[in-house]
């Protein structure tokens, strides 16, 4: 009878056990709380890790216990990186590659497309944007209250940091579909916003926050005590635009607070980086040493500074020089959530998970930057080589398209000085009819500046 007695509490106790760690399989296995930061026109040298002069501890904090990513890839301007970061896939495959969606513009992100927030949802996370929108705003269908839970921001770009109203005076911010008016600097209300979506989603359910700066975009705008930390800065644009970073990186910090009051710090997976390069080196910002500045395809427009941060998962103090792009953020996020994969037919994006949480190589196919027509920047990085076709291809006469092609060794000259074309004839054949793979798929886009004013009424002249 003992011996019976002593094999059924054995039993119990191993049952008591298994369903104790069943139990606790869901909180270890519990998928991360996402928090992706983006600035807006950020310049590569104006973060501290880059040596800037700009004060950004909290960003730099981010990148001394994570991980810098140097070799992170966007398009040269928002509204295609916004739709790369959100859809995995190119801008030129759903015609969103060239120009941005301006004020009167009446498309946008195709309705059919699946975005990132969209599948987190389905796995269970609580999904908000904060911040800039841009990607559409003309419908219903085309608003970003249609792939959130939560929306809190501007749908459209140039928002006055002060009235919160766009360039053409009509007021930019809403909360979950409906005008709001509310004082202050939008970058602060951006944070405050962010703080209180970490707050209120439930400690059980994880989340996905995207927080969009408009910060440091234009207009150049920022509270008078902080343009005064700058007045050492020449020109005065430059002032006023390392201000206004000064008080991005304040309002991270704001946020990084919020996830530490909410107990959530250690769980959430932070990535952090720049839609776009540097306007206007010199004058606003600083790109040094890469060459160029937005809206082109030299370094200075496409590479972006860019940091991953996850305690206990992703190393402290590490440089990646894995090469990656926006589109890959969907499915590298997908895989940390313990979603299931998109296929290669839906996304153009690959997995970086490994490089990020093991260190390890990721083979990264070519990199196709289209951003519109072939005589506009474009250009192709495969490896370590970069292939360019600036604008200004015109022949002498300026009658008609010159074939000048620019190959550079991104890797060891990223200002982009020694142009290799010449003697490397093969390469630069063998990677411009790579591009051209790529032109040949590319879907019209819709932007015109025609878009830039209001339409006409009828029987107007």
């Amino acid at each position: 009878m003992n011996s019976r007695w002593s094999l059924l509490f054995f039993l119990a106790g191993l049952l008591a056990g298994f369903g104790l760690r069943l139990a606790a399989a869901p909180l270890a296995s519990r998928s991360p709380d996402i928090l992706y930061i983006l600035a807006d026109d950020l310049g590569w040298a104006d973060v501290g890790w880059h040596g800037g002069r700009i004060r950004t501890s909290n960003l730099d904090r981010l990148a001394g216990e994570g991980m810098i990513l140097e070799q992170f890839y966007v398009q040269p301007q928002c509204t295609p990186t916004r739709t790369a970061l959100l859809t995995g896939r190119y801008p030129l495959r759903v015609g969103m590659h060239y120009g941005v969606v301006l004020p009167y513009s009446e498309w946008g992100l195709p309705k059919d497309a699946v975005t990132l927030p969209e599948l987190l949802h389905r796995q269970g996370y609580r999904t908000g944007l904060v911040g800039k929108w841009h990607l559409g705003h003309h419908t219903p269908d085309l608003l970003p209250e249609r792939r959130f839970d939560h929306v809190y921001g501007c749908y459209k770009g140039s928002l006055d940091y002060f009235t919160h109203e766009h360039p053409k005076g009509v007021p930019d911010l809403h909360r979950n579909g409906e005008l709001v008016k509310e004082e202050g600097y939008s970058t602060f209300l951006f944070a405050r916003e962010s703080a209180r979506f970490i707050a209120s989603t439930p400690a059980d359910q994880p989340f996905f926050l995207y927080l969009a700066f408009n910060a440091p975009h234009t207009p150049l705008q920022a509270p008078p005590e902080y343009i005064a930390k700058y007045r050492h800065l020449s020109p005065a644009t430059r002032a006023t635009y390392a201000a206004m970073v000064d008080a991005m990186d304040e309002a991270v910090g704001t946020v990084l607070g919020a996830l530490e009051k909410a107990g959530r710090r250690q769980r959430t997976l932070i990535l952090f980086s720049s839609d776009n390069g540097g306007p206007a080196p010199g004058e606003i910002t600083d790109n040094t040493p890469l060459r160029g500045e937005k809206g082109m395809t030299y370094e200075g427009g496409i590479r972006v500074p860019a940091v991953a941060h996850w305690p206990g998962h992703i190393a402290a103090g590490a440089v990646s020089n894995q090469l990656m792009h926006a589109v890959d953020i969907l499915p590298t996020l997908l895989e940390v959530a313990g979603a299931p994969p998109r296929s290669p037919a839906e996304i153009d994006g690959v997995s970086m998970a490994p490089a990020l949480l093991a260190g390890r190589a990721v083979p990264r196919p070519a990199i196709p930057e289209i951003s519109g027509p072939e005589n506009f920047w474009n250009g192709l990085r495969d490896g370590e080589w970069k292939l360019v076709l600036p604008t200004d291809r015109v022949s002498p006469d300026g009658a008609s398209p010159a074939s000048r092609i620019e190959l550079d060794r991104a890797t060891d000259d990223p200002s982009e000085t020694r142009d290799l074309a010449s003697a490397g004839p093969a390469r630069v054949a063998a990677m411009r009819a790579a591009l051209q793979v790529w032109f040949d798929r590319t879907v019209p886009s819709q932007f015109s500046l025609s878009q830039a004013r209001p339409p006409q009424a009828k029987g107007a002249p």
